[in-house]
């Protein structure tokens, strides 16, 4: 299986053009919707997938890798400050709309805690593609549901941090390449004991990420 930089954004915004679930897109291209959720968070395709999956949006191969070529999006800088999250309100300030997703987390240790945080990136992401969709009571609604699935997540012994920012995404081919600004979701988490965690001046947490 490799890493395709790129590709997990362009098959979501595929699959979102065509006004398709992930569960739908999954069912087409007969994988499994868990496959299909880590290719587009994780960037992790293997040849077979690939070839599924482009079949399914009845594109070849090169037009699918094509369109991971436009989708690069420029990396984190090294150790950026990300203040920690700690409400649902704070999570769809960061979310909602936003253009493009960068997550990270750290090692996780068994299936339960990858359930855990394959369940709550997930529905950030999909809170982040559907938000222009939402009305103002689904917005707090959605604030009200992250806030408890934050408190999950802390509960297991991580931490959120994240914000939203303005990056200039590297767009269009090697012979033409081109930069669009474009908004991120950036969302890493860590484990409570992780090093990255430092306190700041203001007695707030954040962590420096690279």
């Amino acid at each position: 299986m490799s890493r395709i930089t790129g590709i997990g954004d362009a098959i979501r915004r595929e699959r979102a053009g065509r006004g398709w679930t992930q569960e739908k897109l999954a069912e087409i291209a007969r994988i499994a919707p868990r496959t299909l959720q880590s290719v587009e968070t994780e960037d992790r395709i293997s040849l077979a997938t690939m070839k599924a999956i482009s079949d399914a949006l009845e594109m070849t191969i090169e037009e699918l890798r094509g369109k991971a070529d436009l989708s690069r999006e420029t990396p984190a800088t090294q150790d950026e400050i990300l203040p920690r999250v700690s409400t649902g309100r704070q999570l769809t300030s960061i979310m909602g709309g936003a253009e493009m997703f960068y997550q990270d987390h750290d090692d996780l240790k068994d299936a339960q805690e990858v359930d855990l945080l394959a369940g709550f990136l997930q529905e950030l992401e999909d809170i982040g593609d559907l938000w222009p969709e939402f009305g103002a009571g689904n917005r707090v609604e959605m604030a009200h549901h992250l806030g408890a699935r934050l408190a999950e997540v802390e509960a297991a012994g991580f931490r959120v941090f994240g914000k939203r920012a303005h990056r200039r995404i590297v767009v269009g081919g090697d012979n033409q390449p081109g930069v669009m600004n474009m908004t991120v979701a950036h969302i890493v988490i860590l484990r409570n004991s992780n090093a990255k965690i430092v306190e700041a001046e203001s007695g707030e947490f954040v962590a420096a990420v690279s």
